[in-house]
C-alpha cells in the first residue's frame, strides 16, 4: 500500500509537467476553505499545497460572467437520487440532498393514506460564474526576493518557497439557493403549487399574497390555504461579498416578497460593485510551470551559457561485426576485438564496443579524457563518453521536474516536523488534565462523510501518546527524523543540485531527480516511515503503531555518527539499534498487539484535546484501568 501511494505520487509529479502547458483543477483540490488561492500565488501538484506569491500583480484582465436563474421542481418525483443529479453541479447540493432525505421520510405515509399530506421539495438556484480573470503576465515581474534567488542559482529554494508552478487565472462562482418545502396531498396539487411557486418567485417587485397566485389549484380555498401555511422558505448563500449600506442584512425570509427582495439583493452583490471580480467561491484554477514563464526563462538565462553533459550510452554508436552471419557477442580481448569494426574508420572502439572519437576517450581510472590509445589495440582500456550540449528545452522539463519533486520533498519533511510539535504540545495538553478526567470522551477533531465519529478518552490518548509519562515517544522521533534527513533528504537534495561549487546550479537542470539513485526510495515520500537501516528506503515508522516493522541489528546503512568511535576506530551508529529496538518493543507492548488505535491516526484526530461531557461506561473503564498503566516519570 505504502509503495502505490509512492507511485502515485510520482506519477503526479509526472503528470503535471508533461504537456507542458497550463493545467486546470476544477475539483476540490481547489475548493478548501481553510487556503486562499490568490493570482500569483506558488503551487504543487505532487504535495497539493499552496506555496509563496512570487509575482506582483500590476494588472489583471477584465472577467466575464455568465448568469443562471433556474427552477428544478421535485414534487412528485419518483426516484430522487437519480432527479437529484440534475443539481449535482451546484454548491448547494449537499443542502439539497439533505432537505430531500428529509421530505421522503415526511411523507412515507401517503401511499397508505391519501388524505395525510406529503412533503414536497422545490428548489431554485441563481449563480453566477466570473471566468477570465487572470494575470497580465507581461506587466507582472517577479518580485525582488524571487529573483534574488534566481540570480544567486538556488533553484532548490526557489521551488521551495514559490513552488513549481503559479496561479494564471482563476474561475470564480457565487450561488443563491433556495429550498421551497410544503405539504400536499396529492400530486396533482403539488404539482400546481409548483408552478404557482415557479411564476411568483421570478425575480420581481411582487407583493400578491401566495394563494392569490395559485390560481390554477382546484377551487378549494382550505386547500390553498393549508398548502400555503405549511410552506417553509430556506435560503442558502455562497461566495457572497459586497454588501452596501442599505442592503438587507439578512438572508431569512417567510414570504414570496421576501425571497424576491433576497434575489434581487444577490444579484445586485453578484454583479456590482469595484471588488465583485475578486469575490465568489473558487471553481476552476489555471496553474502555469515557472519553466514557461518568459521572466523565469531570462531569469535563469536557459540556453545562454549551455550546459554539456555525457551522452548516454544508448545514444552512442556500437561497433559491427565484420562478418554479418557472425552472432558472438563482443568481448574486449583480442580475438573477438579483431572481429568487429567502428562504421567510421577513425574513430576507436572502447573496452565494451562503443566506438567514438579518440578525443572522448576516458580513463576510469583517473576519470579523465586521455587521447593516449592506439586505434588498434588488442585490449582497450578506455571508455567511449562523448560530451554535448543539452538541448534548453530538455533542460527546462527538468527544472519543471524537479521542481515538483523538491516541492514534495519540502513537504514531507515539513509534515515530520509539524507531527513532533504538534505531538508535543498535545502530550503539554493531556497532562494537563487532571486524572479524573481520564475517562471522559474527547471530540474528534476532523470526521470523514458517510463514516462514524472515532471515540476515544482521555487516558487511551495519554497511553499512545506518552505511555511512560517521559516524553520518550517524542526523542524516539526526533532520532527518527534526524536519521531521515541525514541519510535520504540531505543526499537526494546534493545530488539533485550538485555537490561541486563550480556546478553553478547547472546540475539541477542537466538532470530529472529519477537518475538519482538517492532520490529513488519511492517509499520515503509518504507519511509516517522512517529510515530503514537495514536495506535503505523506508519503511513504517514506530508512530504507525504495531506495523512498524523492527530495528535490525544488520544496520549498515545508518546514521554514522562523526563525533564517536567504536572499538578499533570503526564508524559506529549515531543511534544504537538495541536500544531504539527495546524502546518500540517497550511501546507496542503497552499499546497491544490487539488495538485498533494508530498514534498518527489519534494525533491527527484528538489534538489539540477537547473533552465532552460525557463518560465511557463502569465495564469499559474496567477494562482501561487494566492495560498499560500510564505514569509522569523523570519529568522535567
Amino acid at each position: 500500500m505504502t509503495i502505490l501511494i509512492a507511485v502515485i505520487i510520482v506519477l503526479l509529479v509526472y503528470v503535471s509537467v508533461t504537456d507542458g502547458a497550463a493545467t486546470v483543477l476544477s475539483d476540490d483540490r481547489v475548493r478548501n476553505l481553510d487556503i486562499t488561492p490568490v493570482l500569483g500565488r506558488g503551487y504543487s501538484f505532487a504535495g497539493n499545497n499552496y506555496q509563496t506569491t512570487c509575482i506582483m500583480i500590476d494588472q489583471t484582465t477584465t472577467p466575464s460572467y455568465n448568469y443562471d436563474y433556474t427552477f428544478f421542481d421535485f414534487s412528485n418525483t419518483q426516484d430522487i437520487e437519480t432527479d437529484l443529479l440534475r443539481v449535482s453541479h451546484t454548491f448547494g447540493y449537499a443542502k439539497i440532498k439533505a432537505s430531500s432525505e428529509e421530505s421522503f421520510e415526511t411523507g412515507t405515509d401517503v401511499a397508505v393514506n391519501q388524505n395525510v399530506p406529503s412533503a414536497r421539495l422545490v428548489v431554485a438556484t441563481m449563480r453566477i460564474n466570473r471566468y477570465y480573470t487572470s494575470i497580465r503576465e507581461e506587466l507582472s515581474p517577479l518580485t525582488a526576493d524571487a529573483k534574488t534567488i534566481l540570480d544567486n542559482k538556488d533553484y532548490v529554494g526557489f521551488f521551495k518557497s514559490c513552488g513549481a508552478n503559479y496561479v494564471r487565472s482563476i474561475r470564480r462562482a457565487q450561488e443563491i439557493t433556495a429550498i421551497f418545502k410544503y405539504f400536499a396531498p396529492d400530486p396533482t396539487s403539488a404539482k400546481l403549487f409548483a408552478d404557482g411557486l415557479k411564476k411568483l418567485s421570478n425575480v420581481q417587485t411582487v407583493e400578491t399574497n401566495i394563494t392569490e397566485g395559485l390560481s390554477d389549484v382546484e377551487d378549494n380555498v382550505a386547500l390553498k390555504s393549508t398548502m400555503s401555511s405549511s410552506l417553509q422558505i430556506q435560503i442558502y448563500g455562497y461566495g457572497l461579498g459586497g454588501f452596501t449600506r442599505g442592503d438587507t442584512n439578512t438572508l431569512v425570509c417567510q414570504t414570496l416578497a421576501e425571497f424576491n427582495d433576497i434575489m434581487k439583493f444577490a444579484f445586485r452583490t453578484f454583479t456590482q460593485g469595484e471588488d465583485t471580480r475578486d469575490m465568489g467561491m473558487v471553481a476552476g484554477i489555471e496553474f502555469v510551470p515557472w519553466t514557461d514563464n518568459t521572466e523565469f526563462q531570462a531569469a535563469i538565462e536557459l540556453g545562454e551559457d549551455g550546459i554539456v553533459i555525457p551522452l548516454g550510452r544508448s545514444s552512442i554508436p556500437k561497433a559491427i561485426p565484420l562478418d554479418r552471419t557472425n552472432i558472438d557477442k563482443f568481448r574486449n580481448v583480442e580475438r573477438f576485438r579483431r572481429n568487429f569494426k567502428c562504421r567510421n574508420s577513425l574513430w576507436h572502439m572502447d573496452m565494451y564496443g562503443y566506438c567514438c572519437n579518440s578525443i572522448y576517450l576516458l580513463n576510469p581510472s583517473t576519470s579523465n579524457y586521455t587521447n593516449d590509445e592506439s586505434q588498434n589495440v588488442s585490449i582497450s582500456e578506455r571508455i567511449c563518453q562523448p560530451l554535448y550540449q543539452l538541448n534548453p528545452s530538455i533542460a527546462k522539463n527538468n527544472l519543471a521536474l524537479n521542481g515538483e519533486f523538491v516541492s514534495r520533498l519540502d513537504g514531507v519533511l515539513s509534515y515530520k516536523m509539524n507531527q513532533l510539535y504538534t505531538l508535543g504540545l498535545c502530550v503539554d495538553e493531556i497532562y494537563g488534565l487532571s486524572d479524573a478526567y481520564d475517562y471522559y470522551v474527547l471530540t474528534p477533531s476532523r470526521k470523514i462523510v458517510g463514516t462514524e465519529y472515532m471515540k476515544s478518552t482521555v487516558i487511551q490518548l495519554k497511553r499512545m501518546l506518552d505511555p511512560f509519562g517521559d516524553y520518550s515517544i517524542i526523542t524516539h522521533l526526533s532520532q527518527e527524523l534526524d536519521e531521515f534527513v541525514d541519510m535520504y533528504y540531505q543526499p537526494c537534495i546534493a545530488a539533485i543540485f550538485g555537490v561541486n561549487d563550480d556546478d553553478d546550479g547547472k546540475n539541477f537542470m542537466a538532470y530529472g531527480w529519477m537518475t538519482h539513485a538517492e532520490c529513488f526510495y519511492l517509499s520515503c515520500l509518504t507519511n509516517n516511515m522512517r529510515w530503514d537501516r537495514k536495506n535503505g528506503g523506508c519503511i513504517p515508522s514506530v508512530i504507525a503503531g504495531d506495523t512498524s516493522q523492527e530495528y535490525s541489528v544488520d544496520d549498515n546503512k545508518c546514521s554514522i555518527d562523526m563525533d564517536e568511535e567504536g572499538y578499533d576506530g570503526e564508524e559506529i551508529c549515531k543511534y544504537d539499534s538495541v536500544q531504539l529496538q527495546t524502546f518500540q518493543n517497550k511501546l507496542i507492548d503497552c499499546w497491544g498487539s490487539d488495538s485498533t488505535d494508530i498514534p498518527s491516526s489519534m494525533l491527527d484526530n484528538f489534538c489539540m484535546p477537547k473533552i465532552l461531557h460525557e463518560r465511557v461506561s463502569v465495564t469499559e473503564q474496567e477494562i482501561l484501568k487494566n492495560q498499560c498503566n500510564v505514569t509522569r516519570t523523570n519529568l522535567r
